[in-house]
C-alpha cells in the first residue's frame, strides 16, 4: 500500500513537471508569436507609408508644387485647394500628415505644404530648415537618400526633438526627365506599435509570474496528494485536458503564420502534391484570419464600440457575395449547396450591408465546418409592409446537429460543443455570438433548432428599409475550383500582349473573374476601390476595364466618370460594367453613364468571351 502510493506521488510528480514544462513551452510560443504579430505589424505600417508615400507622390504634379516658393504664393487661389487635396487624401489613406519639401542645394530645406488644417503650425512657403540640424537627425540622413532617387523610412522610437512620436515615409517627387524635383511624405503615430511592444514585456513578465504560480501550487498539489490521492488525480486529468486543448488551439494558428498562397496556387506549372500543401496552408492562413477577426469584434463588442453603418445596397449584389465566398469552402467537401430565393425580393435596401454578410457568413461557414455530407440549404424570403421588409435568412445544414441541453447555450462566447467530436475543426467559438449582438444592435434577431445526429437550422430576421422595390432579378453562381478551367473549352485564342483592370471590392469576386480571364493569357491587374482603378488607369494604357458598380466610397458609375473625365485616359478606353444587378433596363442605364458594355454576375463564360472578342483590338488576339 505505502509502495503504491509512492508510485502515485511519483507520478502525481512526474505529470507535474511535464504540465509545467508544456505550460512553459506555451509561454514562448505564445511570446514568439506576440513578437511575430509586432514584427508584422511594425513592417505592414512602413509597408501602408510606403505605399501611402508614393501615392502622394503622383498626387500633385511637379508643376502645382512650383507654384509656391513664397508666403505670398499662400494667397492665390490654388493653393486652398491643394490643401484640401491634400486632407483628403490623408483621411483615405489613413495617415495624419501628408506633406512635401524641396530642396535648396545650400543645406537647406524648404516645406512647401501639408495637410495640417491648423494655419498657425501648416507648413507655408518661405520657412527653411537646416538639413545638417543635430536636432533633427532624420532629416539629415533622409535628404541624401530621397534626393538620390531612394525611398526612407524611420524606426520606432523618437523621430525628432520637435516631433516625437511619429513613425514617417519619404519617397522622391520625379522630374518628367527623371530627376527628383523635391519630396513627398507621410507620418503616422507609431504609439500603437511601441504599445505592442510595451505589451509584449508586460506579458512576458505575466507569463513568468503564471509559470512561478504554477511551480507552486504544482508543489502544493503534491504535497495535498499524500492525503487526498484521488482528488488530485482528478485535478491532473482536468489539468492535462486543459493543456491538451491549448496545445491545439495555439498549434494551429502557429501553422497559419506561412504567409500568403493565392499566387503561388494561379501557377498552373505547380504539381498536384505542392497544390495541395499550398491549399492547406492558405486554408490554416483563413482560419488564422477568422479567429483574429472574431477576437476583434468581440473586443469591440465587449468595450461598446460596435457601430452600425447602415447604407444603400443592391440584394442581389450582396446574396451573390456570400454564396461565391461560401463555394470557396465547399469545393473539398462532398455538399449539395442548394440556394432558394424568393421572388419578388426589392433590389434595394438600406441597411448594414457588411455586418449582415459578416452574419450570413458566420452562419454558412458554420454550417461547412460541421457538416461531413448531405447538403446545406441557404433561403432567403421576406415579408415587406409599406415601405419596409422583414427579411428572413436560413441555413439549414445535414451536419451533427446540437444537443437540445446544449441549444441556451449556444450564443454564449467561447462555447464549443462535443470538443471529443469537433476536436479537429476550427475555431474560437465565438462567431455565433458576435452573430447573435450584431443582429440585436441591428433590431433584429436569430435563432436554432436542431435534431442531434440529423441537423441544425438557423434563421435570422431583419428588418430593413426598402429603396427600390423594383423585384431584383437573381441567379445563384456556380462555382467553380479552378474557373480558369471552364474557360477552356469556351476559349480560342490569346492575348498575352492586352492589359486589362479588374475592379471589385470583394476579393473572391476578383479571384474568379482573374480566374475567368486566366485562359486569355492577358496581363491582369486587380484593384479594390475606385479611387485605385482612377489611378491605375491614368498611370497604365489598358484595353479594356471590367467594373464593378456597388463599391464603397466611389461606385463604380462615379469611376467611370471620372476615368472619362481624365485627360490621361484615352478617350476611347473600353469600360464593361460587371454587376450582379441584372434586373430589366440595367444595361441601358449603365450605357448612358458612360459603360461601353455590361456583364452580369454570376459572370457567364460565353458572355464575357463575346465581351473580349468585341472590345480586344484584332491584332492583339492571337489563335
Amino acid at each position: 500500500m505505502v509502495y503504491m502510493k509512492s508510485l502515485r506521488i511519483t507520478i502525481v510528480s512526474a505529470l507535474f513537471f511535464v504540465s509545467t514544462f508544456l505550460v512553459l513551452l506555451i509561454c514562448l510560443v505564445v511570446t514568439i508569436t506576440m513578437n511575430n504579430a509586432a514584427k508584422i505589424l511594425e513592417i505592414s505600417t512602413k509597408n501602408h507609408l510606403i505605399a501611402s508615400a508614393r501615392a502622394a507622390s503622383h498626387l500633385l504634379t511637379v508643376e502645382e508644387l512650383d507654384r509656391f516658393h513664397t508666403m505670398e504664393d499662400t494667397k492665390k487661389s490654388e493653393w486652398d485647394d491643394v490643401h484640401r487635396r491634400l486632407m483628403t487624401f490623408a483621411e483615405q489613406y489613413q495617415v495624419l500628415y501628408v506633406y512635401y519639401w524641396r530642396d535648396y542645394g545650400d543645406g537647406r530645406i524648404q516645406y512647401i505644404i501639408d495637410n495640417d488644417p491648423d494655419p498657425q503650425t501648416r507648413a507655408t512657403p518661405g520657412v527653411f530648415f537646416e538639413i545638417n540640424n543635430p536636432e533633427d537627425p532624420v532629416t539629415a540622413v533622409a535628404v541624401p537618400q530621397v534626393l538620390a532617387g531612394s525611398d526612407y523610412t524611420t524606426d520606432l522610437g523618437r523621430y525628432t526633438e520637435s516631433w516625437g512620436g511619429l513613425i514617417s515615409a519619404i519617397v522622391p517627387v520625379f522630374n518628367r526627365d527623371g530627376s527628383v524635383y523635391c519630396a513627398a511624405g507621410v507620418d503616422l503615430s507609431d504609439a500603437i506599435i511601441l504599445a505592442q511592444h510595451r505589451n509584449i514585456i508586460v506579458l512576458r513578465i505575466l507569463l513568468i509570474v503564471s509559470l512561478l504560480l504554477s511551480l507552486l501550487a504544482g508543489g502544493a498539489g503534491i504535497r495535498f496528494y499524500r492525503k487526498k490521492a484521488l482528488q488530485s488525480e482528478s485535478a491532473n486529468i482536468a489539468k492535462s485536458q486543459f493543456l491538451s486543448t491549448m496545445s491545439h488551439e495555439i498549434r494551429t494558428p502557429m501553422n497559419a503564420v506561412i504567409g500568403i498562397s493565392e499566387l503561388a496556387l494561379r501557377e498552373k506549372d505547380a504539381s498536384p502534391k505542392i497544390r495541395t500543401y499550398i491549399t492547406k496552408i492558405k486554408q490554416a492562413g483563413t482560419s488564422l484570419l477568422a479567429i483574429i477577426n472574431d477576437i476583434l469584434d468581440l473586443s469591440k463588442i465587449e468595450a461598446g464600440k460596435m457601430e452600425i453603418s447602415p447604407g444603400r445596397y443592391d440584394l442581389a449584389s450582396l446574396l451573390n457575395d456570400v454564396v461565391t465566398i461560401i463555394g470557396v469552402w465547399l469545393h473539398e467537401k462532398p455538399l449539395d449547396f442548394r440556394v432558394t430565393i424568393a421572388d419578388s425580393l426589392p433590389s434595394t435596401l438600406w441597411g448594414d450591408e457588411i455586418r449582415i454578410r459578416q452574419i450570413l457568413l458566420n452562419l454558412l461557414t458554420n454550417a461547412v465546418k460541421y457538416t461531413q455530407g448531405g447538403y446545406i440549404e441557404f433561403t432567403v424570403s421576406g415579408e415587406a409592409a409599406g415601405d419596409t421588409i422583414l427579411m428572413k435568412f436560413a441555413v439549414t445544414d445535414t451536419g451533427i446537429g446540437i444537443k437540445k441541453e446544449d441549444l441556451d447555450k449556444l450564443f454564449r462566447s467561447f462555447v464549443r460543443f462535443d470538443l471529443d467530436q469537433n476536436r479537429d475543426i476550427e475555431g474560437t467559438g465565438l462567431g455565433l455570438a458576435i452573430t447573435y449582438t450584431l443582429c440585436r444592435l441591428m433590431g433584429g434577431s436569430v435563432s436554432a433548432t436542431s435534431v442531434y445526429g440529423s441537423g441544425s437550422t438557423f434563421t435570422v430576421t431583419l428588418l430593413q428599409k426598402i429603396l427600390d422595390a423594383k423585384p431584383m432579378k437573381y441567379t445563384a453562381p456556380a462555382y467553380e475550383d479552378d474557373p480558369s478551367a471552364q474557360a477552356d473549352s469556351v476559349v480560342q485564342f490569346t492575348a498575352p500582349d492586352a492589359r486589362v483592370l479588374i475592379v471589385d471590392d470583394i476579393s473572391i469576386n476578383l479571384m474568379v473573374a482573374e480566374g475567368l480571364l486566366a485562359p486569355y493569357k492577358m496581363n491582369i491587374d486587380c484593384c479594390t476601390s475606385g479611387q485605385e482603378a482612377l489611378r491605375l488607369a491614368e498611370e497604365n494604357n489598358y484595353d479594356f476595364i471590367l467594373m464593378d458598380h456597388i463599391m464603397p466610397g466611389m461606385d463604380g458609375i462615379e469611376t467611370a466618370a471620372k476615368i472619362r473625365s481624365s485627360q490621361k485616359v484615352r478617350g476611347d478606353l473600353p469600360i464593361i460594367a460587371l454587376t450582379a444587378n441584372a434586373v430589366a433596363g440595367m444595361k441601358e442605364m449603365f450605357l448612358s453613364k458612360g459603360f461601353s458594355d455590361y456583364l452580369s454576375k454570376p459572370i457567364d463564360i460565353a458572355d464575357i468571351d463575346t465581351v473580349i472578342r468585341k472590345w480586344l483590338p484584332g491584332k492583339k488576339q492571337i489563335r
